[in-house]
């Protein structure tokens, strides 16, 4: 138990998963359910307050409010199953031990706390959305003036192209920024049981001055979870290739199109449930350890961690003198 290297929590977190896979497939499984139901709730309340709002109230605000709410709460819905992640993977540094069920409950007992979280992320991301509208409305006005400059122009239409693209990378970039930010706050939340703006003021505390590292293995565990599954994918789709040729030595008549969207078409399932279960726990177990390794760095709390392992261990050992002191000859 130490700082670790990048390296080091990537491999770490991956013998993490193997070691709680039942766990966390169990727990990934059970969260599933309820968060299906909570996405058919929210469907149902959200068709209510729209016939309302067409029928009745008429006024574009309130819809967007109750919308914004209503995603809001799907989008905590959503995060909360991040909780129970975070729940087996702090098991590696207490001595607790944490099952499917506990998991659960720990996630859906953190829904309103989650909401809060992602209610003031979304506040403090609303000055970045006005500031790039500003730059889209004046290229849009822009493309509007010289639409015929453009019309058959390739140059031209490689200029807006070129603009566009430097604008979403430039918008993909600040929204990772802003994941930088809160990347710490549900780990604040569950570890260290603090309430939600301290959690977000925790997580602004343990990213400050280590901003751009965080930053890139943000980027690079999202790169790692995404190359997994996609490699699952690709793996499956040259299997389904090689089973087409085979039935094609055997002369089957079928084409190629059919047979691979008809492959797709079944095996989606199981592999959105491989990914949801097993792959997309990475991502959760590498920010975990990440936001342990800074506590390591900043506090020195890996040494708290050793110090309290020790005085456990003396405890159990006076428990167990004790007892054969007392234990009757």
């Amino acid at each position: 138990m130490g700082v670790m290297n990048l390296a080091e929590i990537m491999d770490r977190s991956i013998e993490i998963l193997k070691k709680y896979v039942t766990t966390i497939i169990m727990f990934s499984i059970g969260y599933g359910v309820l968060l299906f139901a909570g996405i058919v709730i929210v469907a149902i309340l959200g068709s209510i307050f729209l016939g309302v709002a067409i029928g009745f109230v008429k006024n574009v605000i309130f819809i967007v409010v109750i919308f914004s709410i209503l995603g809001s709460a799907l989008l905590a819905l959503t995060l909360a199953t991040n909780v129970g992640i975070i729940k087996i993977t702090s098991q590696e540094f207490f001595e607790e031990r944490i099952y499917a069920s506990s998991a659960v409950g720990a996630s859906f007992k953190s829904i309103f706390k989650v909401l809060g979280v992602t209610g003031i992320g979304l506040l403090l991301f609303i000055p970045a959305i006005g500031i790039f509208s500003v730059p889209v409305y004046f290229l849009y006005k822009s493309f509007e003036s010289t639409a015929e400059f453009v019309d058959g122009n390739m140059a031209g239409i490689i200029i807006f192209a070129v603009i566009y693209m430097i604008l979403i990378l430039a918008a993909i970039a600040v929204i990772i920024g802003y994941i930088t930010i809160f990347v710490f706050s549900l780990q604040a939340l569950i570890v260290e049981k603090k309430g939600v703006i301290k959690s977000v003021k925790r997580s602004f505390y343990l990213v400050r001055h280590n901003f751009f590292k965080i930053y890139g293995c943000v980027i690079l565990f999202g790169i790692t979870v995404s190359a997994i599954q996609y490699s699952i994918v690709s793996f499956w789709g040259l299997a389904v290739s090689i089973v087409f040729m085979i039935l094609k030595f055997f002369n089957v008549q079928e084409s190629y199109t059919t047979f691979l969207t008809m492959a797709l078409t079944y095996s989606n399932w199981p592999i959105s449930l491989i990914s949801w279960c097993v792959i997309s726990p990475i991502g959760t177990i590498m920010i975990s350890l990440l936001y342990f390794n800074q506590r390591f760095k900043k506090e020195g709390y890996d040494m708290t961690l050793r110090l309290k392992q020790i005085q456990k261990n003396q405890e159990r050992e006076h428990l167990n003198e004790s007892f054969l002191l007392n234990k009757p000859l």
